[in-house]
């Protein structure tokens, strides 16, 4: 019934059996089973790997590493760099980097469904976005320094398995461009901190396109 903090994943106190559960041996179970396993949906494995296989062709590149951010800690995120998949819900690690509170913000509705929260609207923005019956999601993509500012970390999430898929093919693609022309960034060794919202597609249960909506530049943490 509720989301455990950053602390309580770091040091790992979450796997203990909530007292919410009443003591049954069949319930405490099932969550010890949860707890001792890896668990990870497909999507998400599909997109690291093909953030790797991207990366991996890049000269004088250090080859990625595909990490599940049940295995990191607090102080990994102190050097490097990062690409962070799932937003704060999934991923408790997007909570760390979000030292300064992004302007699109993902919450959570009963049913449950996700939607992102636009704090600020510009004129032509709309103050929430939400997924529709025809497929279309959004998606949040950020790039914020690391704790230490020694390094930089790419943050990408979406508010469905497809939307972040989707997400990860435009920054892979020539579209991700646009984000430098928003940025007024003059090559990609120069990127300003910022955050992008994206709009996504998702056809038979894949996520097939996005584009740009809008552009922040990202305070400073």
């Amino acid at each position: 019934g509720r989301s455990f903090s950053v602390e309580e994943y770091s040091d790992e106190t979450y796997r203990a059996v909530p007292s919410s559960l009443g003591g049954s041996p069949q319930d405490a179970a099932v969550w010890n089973t949860l707890a001792d396993q890896q668990v990870v949906n497909i999507g998400d494995v599909g997109a690291a790997l093909h953030l790797r296989d991207a990366l991996s062709t890049l000269s004088n590149q250090q080859e990625p590493l595909v990490r599940s951010a049940r295995d990191l800690r607090a102080r990994d995120f102190r050097s490097g760099d990062y690409i962070v998949l799932g937003g704060p819900f999934a991923n408790p690690w997007a909570h760390l980097l979000e030292q300064e509170p992004f302007n699109f913000q993902f919450k959570t509705l009963p049913g449950p469904s996700m939607i992102l929260v636009n704090r600020n609207p510009a004129p032509g923005e709309q103050p929430i976005y939400s997924a529709d019956d025809e497929g279309h999601g959004y998606a949040r993509v950020a790039l914020v320094p690391n704790l230490t500012k020694t390094g930089q970390a790419l943050m990408i999430a979406g508010m469905s398995m497809e939307s972040t898929e989707a997400a990860v093919d435009f920054c892979l693609s020539p579209d991700s461009m646009k984000l430098l022309s928003a940025l007024h960034a003059s090559g990609t060794n120069n990127i300003p901190p910022f955050e992008a919202l994206l709009r996504t597609k998702k056809e038979g249960g894949t996520g097939v396109r996005a584009e740009l909506i809008a552009v922040r530049p990202a305070k400073p943490n």
